[in-house]
């Protein structure tokens, strides 16, 4: 699961220099805050949409977000 640990490790990166709340983020993605929270730990697969939606919000392509460091 190292693509999930990558899209989370971005995710809290962002959380912390926008301010948001996870809860705000995952509204904004369209995901109740158990979805979002869900697919954070990956328990669920994230649809390419939400991946999509994700990286726009976030200011990087879907490709950096899917990427190692």
């Amino acid at each position: 699961m190292p693509e999930v640990q990558n899209i989370d490790s971005r995710i809290t990166v962002y959380l912390r220099k926008s301010g948001l709340t996870q809860e705000e983020l995952s509204t904004v993605v369209g995901l109740s805050g158990l979805q979002f929270s869900r697919k954070r730990r990956g328990e669920y697969d994230w649809k390419l949409s939400e991946l999509n939606k994700l990286a726009e919000i976030m200011g990087i392509s879907t490709a950096t977000l899917l990427s190692d460091y």
